[in-house]
């Protein structure tokens, strides 16, 4: 992992919002995965290969705007909409946080907006990549029960998902993972489940290249 964007929209997340997808997430091999818009209730992104000359330029321009050295930009606030941007060097992860409003940010916070409205690959020119991009190719998919409000429910049908206990959070993979993906896009994200007398929302999430399994995916803005 060379660096990764997460951003959140409140603080804390909705139960609907754990376990997002980073925005941004950009790999040693020049991999760099976009979160994408949602299809249904699964988490979808796009996946770019950037040539080496592109990474290297990149990495550049994050150390260009201080984020090799981390720091904090939260300054009084508590909650509310914002962002980390985790760059990681030989000294380790090094994570910047700006909150909002960013428009009229200057200096050295200005010039962390400034990269991050940069790092949108949709709009660079086909000479940095290595390869056309195309949809993220998931092979694990974490399946995460959260709480719900009242409303109509329906019957869950993946009984190998654990919907008890402390860790509620399984990854499917083959047939298993294929289902959910189907079942996924043909709800929403608020669609209420239920089984065992539990009423349930359930967050589809792809797992990353460096996320072993679900204790990746704790929030951490």
């Amino acid at each position: 992992m060379v660096l990764s964007v997460q951003e959140w929209q409140e603080n804390p997340a909705p139960p609907t919002e754990e376990a997002a997808l980073p925005e941004v997430s950009l790999y040693g091999d020049g991999r760099m995965i976009v979160a994408t818009a949602q299809s249904g209730a699964l988490q979808t992104a796009r996946e770019y290969r950037l040539t080496p000359g592109k990474l290297r330029a990149v990495y550049r321009q994050a150390a260009r705007a201080g984020l090799t050295r981390g720091c904090d930009f939260s300054g009084d606030v508590l909650d509310g909409a914002g962002m980390v941007i985790t760059v990681h060097t030989g000294r380790g992860p090094q994570k910047t946080t700006v909150k909002v409003p960013w428009g009229r940010r200057s200096g050295t916070s200005g010039k962390v907006v400034g990269f991050r409205r940069s790092l949108d690959p949709a709009h660079w020119p086909a000479r940095d990549f290595s390869v056309p991009p195309r949809p993220y190719q998931v092979d694990r998919l974490a399946v995460l029960p959260v709480a719900a409000l009242e409303g109509p429910t329906r019957p869950w049908p993946i009984t190998e998902v654990n919907i008890q206990g402390t860790r509620l959070c399984t990854v499917l993979r083959g047939q298993r993972r294929q289902e959910a993906d189907v079942l996924a896009r043909r709800v929403s994200p608020a669609t209420r489940w239920t089984r065992g007398g539990q009423a349930f929302c359930v967050v589809f999430r792809p797992l990353l290249p460096n996320e072993p399994d679900c204790s990746a995916l704790e929030r951490t803005p």
